[in-house]
């Protein structure tokens, strides 16, 4: 009875509930004899199917969000001459509660922001929160929204510095750069970790722009997939699993694109 009803919940939601109009009409093409049309859409109702499951983003999207996942770094470093770099990840802009409005920091802004938190506490080296305005909205920067939720964590404001001009991951490098002490030696890369590859490529590509020899080591955070096997729930669409695969998608074009652009 419990995987009926998981089956059928998942089916009467989207993108489940899509899926099964995208099969509905395939049968219509089919009576009705539109062999290529029913080919087409077939073809599309599965693929739909397939990249709403956690099946397909255990397949192509686990290995490229953990290819970091591995990455270590020195247990003790010279707080003196490494900085968190922290990248932003959204904000919910406008919130009305409790009869005030104010802005609330996004649900990947809060992962990377803690996740910089935990290396913080463990060596205690000032973090760059990167990260503007960037449609250009009522309110302030992404990075001045994250720095308040710092400052209730406790972390002293001479310890957070803010950058407040970038709207784009090679923006967030080359202002942050800008930012940067010359005594400065490494970057602790703080990002989703389905972001990490392109952040940290921007990085050192603007590291060789700039001259400079700073090491920089990634340090994902942000999590979206599991890495536990596969059961009964991998194969039952859901809009996680979309929207993971989304996301996925997003940053392999966004790589294709960096890499054309810079």
């Amino acid at each position: 009875m419990f995987y009926l009803q998981k089956i059928i919940s998942s089916f009467v939601e989207l993108p489940g509930l899509l899926i099964g109009m995208l099969l509905l009409f395939t049968i219509v093409l089919l009576i009705k004899g539109r062999k290529k049309s029913f080919a087409f859409l077939l073809i599309f109702t599965i693929a739909f199917y397939f990249i709403s499951t956690e099946a397909c983003v255990r397949l192509f999207v686990t290995p490229y969000e953990y290819q970091f996942s591995e990455t270590s770094y020195p247990q003790k470093i010279n707080r003196d001459t490494t900085r968190i770099v922290v990248l932003s990840g959204g904000l919910v802009r406008g919130v009305q509660s409790q009869g005030r409005e104010f802005d609330q920091i996004g649900q990947s802004s809060m992962m990377r922001l803690y996740k910089g938190f935990e290396l913080y506490r463990e060596n205690g080296a000032m973090m760059v929160l990167t990260g503007g305005n960037v449609y250009n909205e009522p309110g302030g920067s992404i990075s001045k929204t994250m720095r308040d939720v710092l400052l209730t964590w406790g972390v002293p404001t001479d310890d957070v510095i803010c950058e407040e001009q970038s709207k784009t991951t090679a923006e967030n490098a080359e202002f942050t750069f800008q930012l940067i002490d010359d005594g400065v030696d490494t970057i602790l890369l703080v990002t989703s970790a389905m972001h990490m590859k392109r952040a940290l490529w921007t990085f050192e590509k603007v590291r060789e722009q700039t001259g400079t020899a700073i090491e920089i080591i990634p340090c994902p955070g942000d999590y979206r997939t599991d890495s536990i096997p596969l059961n009964f729930r991998s194969f039952l669409p859901s809009s996680g699993s979309f929207d993971v695969f989304s996301v996925a998608l997003h940053e392999w074009i966004g790589n294709l694109f960096y890499r054309l652009k810079m």
